[in-house]
């Protein structure tokens, strides 16, 4: 049964997102964008952990997204290597948001697509 399976539900909320894009369209403000990143400490949260998760998953998880949010842990700085195993990102390179939105072609290293 699904219920006992699953580890977690994500919550996207984007209320403030948008509060803040009407109030920009009804001042006169508004530019039209492409939308990017949401502010994961408003936007995002972890709920209705399943009964099989322990509580030290449940801590470690938790940890990585406060890391996450908090910047202190950034995905996006090298090494990054593609499937072949080749280095795309050298080490110590922060992927630009062009990059990430425009640039990206290819898999990361471990992923398998079909």
């Amino acid at each position: 049964q699904c219920s006992n399976s699953a580890l977690v539900s994500t919550v996207w909320d984007f209320k403030k997102y948008y509060t803040d894009e009407f109030k920009k369209i009804q001042t006169g403000k508004f530019v039209s964008h492409q939308l990017e990143w949401l502010d994961p400490k408003t936007s995002f949260s972890l709920v209705d952990w399943g009964p099989t998760v322990s509580a030290n998953v449940k801590a470690k998880v938790e940890q990585t997204l406060a890391d996450l949010t908090s910047g202190k842990v950034n995905p996006f700085v090298g090494p990054i290597k593609d499937t072949t195993g080749t280095v795309r990102i050298p080490a110590g390179q922060t992927l630009s948001k062009d990059f990430l939105y425009l640039g990206w072609k290819w898999y990361v290293q471990g992923i398998v697509a079909s």
